[in-house]
């Protein structure tokens, strides 16, 4: 089985082994309203992702802002000093001077234009 089909198989058994846990607790009605809605949302989430023509942005873009503010909570909590954006390269002034590099022209070569 492929990863993803393993990932599929868990998000969507798992919100049922929550409910299934939930009634050997034997949990209040609203704990099992609040997280049956959740398993609903998750199994809904999961097979619109399988779908073959999915609209909108994949996963990984959705939650892509939710990481960066994840990181930003993680660096205020442990004390993480802001570095700001990172700058890849000398701190010099860009060389815009633009190289061609033109080899010589090999005398045995017929595609050269004669001018």
């Amino acid at each position: 089985m492929t990863d993803r089909r393993w990932l599929v198989a868990v998000l969507l058994i798992a919100p049922f082994g929550v409910l299934a846990w939930l009634a050997a607790q034997q949990s209040s009605v609203l704990t099992w309203l609040f997280f049956g809605g959740w398993a609903v949302l998750v199994v809904g989430m999961v097979l619109r992702g399988l779908r073959p023509n999915a609209r909108g942005h994949g996963v990984r873009t959705a939650l892509a802002p939710a990481a960066d503010g994840l990181e930003a909570v993680q660096g205020i909590y442990l004390g993480r000093p802001d570095v700001g954006p990172v700058a890849y390269g000398s701190d010099d002034a860009p060389d815009v001077t633009l190289y061609v590099d033109t080899p010589d022209p090999d005398p045995g070569d017929l595609r050269q234009v004669a001018g």
